[in-house]
């Protein structure tokens, strides 16, 4: 006999009717595909306990119940069961039933469903074995009618609610009168006040280092020499400080004297300028190998610091120069130098580093000429060099 092609999906719901439904309940879904003499059945399951084996049945519930085992079910993953199975599709599992004739799928443990779905509806069952009946539950008795309460009777007459007494107002007491705070009395005399000390010594501080790492130093002997050589240099730093100070003042005060001091005569009988005295009496250099003819006829002499008040420039911004100072220092002498026009040309002595230029630069002096004549290079001996006109 020839039968119609079927493909059925049942969805799969907790066993337990009277029960209700929850978030986390065992769900599941089965296929049915019969073709012909084949039958493809395919069934999926979450949130069944992993400690439980489980098998796949149909079902037919018609007075009686024929039910079959087609399989065990396998874990695929966390909460996941499958089964997944090509059979014949007539006498299924010796039933002498087809797939046509089955109207309820079950997942079942032992003897227990966790799992139906029906196909043409639901019906009643109960797993006891292999082959067990569907066994339908005995009809409930029909239930007595409750008899209806009575109502209360209605009285004729409401009765009027008796009045409420308005309570009696308290009393509000008077408030106590405050006492006026006593004034103090004004003395008669009023004291002088002492008079203010006019010299107070301040306590010279200690040294910031030492005080305030005490418990260190007593337990480390290199940090306490460390902080030693620290305050032996904060002295070092103060009295060159001072010594500046003084050098300062005192080159501020020979430049007024240069100024102020009466003008020498020439040996042509004239006046003899400041600036021609320092290129007669001072030591004459050749500090540059020229390779310019045109600059052979530059003459160079040998300054101090001091003698920068006798040149058109400000003497307090380059003497006070830490640039200047420094090379000055560190050389022993400055540079002048007057060309054949009358132009004036400052020197200051330095190892050529083009790392440090914007200092020079931003005092004036654009230019670096290496003593060998050659072009500058890092580490080459020369001179900053600033046109004064």
């Amino acid at each position: 006999m020839t039968r119609q092609n079927m493909r059925r999906t049942i969805t799969l719901e907790r066993a337990d009717a009277g029960i209700a439904a929850e978030a986390r309940d065992p769900v599941g879904v089965c296929t049915i595909d019969a073709r012909g003499a084949t039958m493809k059945i395919s069934a999926t399951a979450y949130r069944l306990r992993p400690e439980v084996s489980y098998k796949l049945a149909l079902a037919k519930a018609n007075g009686g119940a024929v039910w079959a085992k087609l399989g065990a079910m396998t874990r695929s993953g966390v909460g996941k069961w499958e089964f997944r199975a090509e059979m014949p599709a007539e006498d299924i599992r010796g039933t002498s039933l087809s797939a046509w004739d089955f109207n309820a799928v079950l997942i079942v443990s032992g003897n227990n469903a966790e799992l139906v779905g029906y196909i043409d509806g639901p019906v009643d069952w109960r797993i006891r074995e292999r082959k067990s009946e569907l066994v339908k539950p005995a009809p409930s008795p029909e239930s007595e009618p409750v008899p209806e309460p009575e109502p209360a009777p209605i009285p004729e007459q409401i009765p009027e609610p008796e009045p409420v007494p308005e309570p009696e107002p308290a009393p509000v007491p008077e408030p106590e009168p405050v006492p006026e705070p006593e004034s103090a009395p004004i003395p008669e005399q009023i004291p002088e006040p002492e008079p203010i000390q006019e010299s107070v010594q301040i306590p010279e501080p200690e040294p910031i280092l030492a005080r305030s790492r005490e418990p260190e130093l007593e337990r480390s002997p290199d940090l306490a020499a460390m902080v030693l050589r620290t305050n032996e240099l904060h002295e070092v730093f103060r009295s060159i400080a001072r010594k500046f100070t003084e050098e300062l003042s005192e080159l501020t005060a020979l430049a007024s004297s240069y100024k102020d001091a009466p003008a020498e005569e020439s040996r042509d009988g004239g006046p003899a300028p400041a600036i021609d005295r320092i290129f007669d009496e001072n030591t004459r250099m050749r500090p540059f190998r020229e390779t310019n003819p045109k600059a052979e006829g530059v003459i160079w002499a040998r300054i101090a610091v001091e003698e920068l008040a006798l040149l058109p420039l400000d003497f307090v911004r380059y003497a006070q120069s830490p640039f200047v100072l420094s090379r000055y220092y560190e050389h022993k002498h400055l540079l002048l130098g007057r060309g054949s026009d009358g132009d004036l040309i400052l020197g200051i002595p330095d190892a050529y580093d083009p790392r440090n230029r914007r200092l020079p630069e931003s005092l004036g002096f654009s230019q670096f000429k290496p003593c060998d004549g050659e072009t500058a290079r890092p580490g080459g001996y020369g001179y900053w060099l600033m046109l004064i006109k």
